[in-house]
């Protein structure tokens, strides 16, 4: 039986620069978990940064690092089957299809 996963995923240049590229498009994602009273669940009463709440839900990085939580999944919780969203409101759809790229050679 397959084990899936499904991830928002951003892939920049570098760590600190794809958290600031995807970060207004899932950070308007991320207040709608907010206004459901999802933090609560995730994060108890306090209200979790964004890069916090990111952290475990997200994948969001460099090549090399989005790669390395990819393995992680699949060495820990034996997923095989990555379901990973990359387009959001807000974002640019040639960030989009420049995760979708390196995805691509990711898992090549």
């Amino acid at each position: 039986t397959p084990v899936r996963l499904t991830r928002e995923c951003y892939i920049g240049t570098d760590r600190a620069r794809a958290f600031e590229e995807c970060r207004p498009a899932l950070e308007a994602k991320y207040q709608a978990y907010v206004s459901w009273g999802s933090v609560k669940a995730f994060g108890g009463e306090k209200q979790l940064s964004f890069q916090d709440f990111a952290r475990d839900r997200f994948l969001i990085g460099d090549e090399a690092s989005v790669r390395d939580d990819i393995a992680r999944y699949a060495e820990t919780l034996g997923v095989d089957q990555f379901i990973m969203r990359t387009q959001w409101l807000g974002l640019p759809i040639d960030n989009a299809i420049g995760t979708i790229e390196a995805l691509g050679r990711i898992f090549a």
